[in-house]
């Protein structure tokens, strides 16, 4: 059974790079494009729920907001689809020291998530992803000597193939909540704007008005 694959960078020069790389090793199954993933995936292309598995290689702690690149990777999945990370979690000072003179070190916007380095342990990835509406979060290592011991994660996530009806049946009241108003933060974060309208759907004439104030 045959299958594609497309790899992607912010920086054309690595596209480029890989690109030849790519035909010099006979993979023509693999397609390379520019990409930028803390950006909507639809003004770079591609087509939402597309993806089998997506793998990210240390990446997306390098984008302004964890929290929208992470919901921008999530479009791009099929139902049930995974999503991998491989993210360091943590690093010694003489990686502060030299990486920290780059502006690219400290554009991370998020403060509630982040405030002296752009990386996140190891548990905070597990915990964003289940925010995310991932509903299988699994990370390795596992057992805390060897988290100690190492300085990288690795992550999967997979997305849930029935997130609508059957997960409003079961979630908590307050958490669904929770949930919708993260969604609503994430389409402003993504440049969206959100209207709350009130009306009584039966009520023709009242949806009419209430439509006519967008």
């Amino acid at each position: 059974m045959g299958f594609n694959c497309e790899a992607t960078d912010i920086s054309p020069t690595f596209v480029e790079q890989l690109k030849q790389r790519s035909q010099e090793w006979g993979f023509d199954f693999i397609e390379t494009k520019v990409f930028d993933i803390s950006d909507n995936p639809l003004d770079w292309g591609f087509k939402l729920g597309h993806f089998d598995i997506i793998l990210a290689l240390n990446v997306v702690h390098a984008t302004p907001q964890i929290e929208s690149t992470l919901f921008n990777l999530q479009s791009l999945l099929v139902p049930s689809g995974t999503l991998v990370l491989v993210e360091a979690t943590h690093t010694p000072p003489w990686v502060d020291m030299v990486w920290g003179l780059s502006k690219g070190w400290w554009q991370f916007e998020d403060r509630h998530l982040r405030q002296r380095s752009p990386l996140l342990s190891q548990s905070t990835w597990e915990t964003l992803l289940r925010e995310q509406g991932f509903a299988l979060v699994e990370s390795l290592p596992q057992d805390s000597k060897n988290q100690a011991a190492t300085d990288t994660a690795l992550i999967i996530a997979q997305f849930p193939a029935r997130a609508g009806e059957a997960w409003d049946r079961e979630a908590d009241p307050e958490e669904i909540t929770r949930h919708r108003i993260r969604r609503l933060l994430e389409i402003e974060q993504l440049g969206g704007q959100v209207q709350v309208l009130t009306a009584d759907i039966g009520d023709r004439d009242a949806l009419q008005t209430q439509i006519a104030t967008v």
